[in-house]
């Protein structure tokens, strides 16, 4: 009898022990998951080149990010193209979230941020004054905004806890108004026609730096 007590209470004192061991892993599970919470910067600020397709070329651009969380941030992007083949210089304004899971030293977000692109010479209007006959010299071009979204992803790698090495890809996405269009004929007769409004889909890639504060 005495025998079973012994062996009552030593239970009793081992599942005591365990509950307690229980209960001290799961607050300091917490408290790492919170101090992981904590550990994010609320704020980064960075700089990069990027390259977009259609035309565009090679550009440079800004971009600052507020942290909600580890997973979840509203960023705002602003990118210079200065050699644009075909519609001189263009820049572009984003802002949207990043959304995704990021460990100690890297993370991979999806992103999808709207915004405009400006063309300095995106649209052409006919010089009446102009005698000249060849069609350029009759064109001037003055600049258009287009509304345009960037959808992709994002592969962040984080060498130091204030520094950020970030690489960028995806779908700029381009809506082009409708406008006139010129055209000279075999006969030397100037025409005149107007495009459909139109939507174009361009790869555009992005590497640079960042920092925490």
């Amino acid at each position: 009898m005495k025998k079973h007590v012994l062996i009552c209470a030593a239970l009793g004192l081992l599942c005591l022990v365990q509950t307690n061991f229980a209960q001290q892993t799961a607050a300091t599970q917490n408290q790492t998951q919170t101090q992981n919470e904590e550990e994010v910067s609320r704020y980064e600020v960075g700089g990069h080149y990027t390259a977009l397709g259609g035309g565009y070329d090679n550009g440079f651009g800004g971009r600052f990010t507020v942290n909600a969380n580890r997973h979840l941030a509203i960023e705002s992007e602003v990118n210079f193209f200065p050699l644009g083949r075909f519609r001189g210089n263009a820049a572009q304004a984003l802002i949207g979230v990043k959304a995704g899971k990021r460990w100690d030293r890297f993370g991979v977000f999806a992103k999808a941020r709207p915004g405009f692109i400006y063309n300095s010479q995106g649209r052409a209007e006919l010089n009446q004054s102009s005698t000249d006959i060849n069609l350029n010299n009759q064109l001037r071009f003055k600049g258009a905004t287009n509304f345009t979204a960037d959808v992709g992803g994002v592969v962040e790698f984080y060498p130091t806890k204030k520094l950020i090495t970030r690489f960028d890809f995806g779908d700029t996405i381009t809506h082009f108004n409708s406008q006139d269009a010129f055209f000279i004929d075999a006969n030397g007769n100037l025409n005149t026609f107007r495009t459909p409004a139109t939507t174009r889909h361009s790869f555009q890639f992005s590497a640079g730096i960042g920092f925490r504060f």
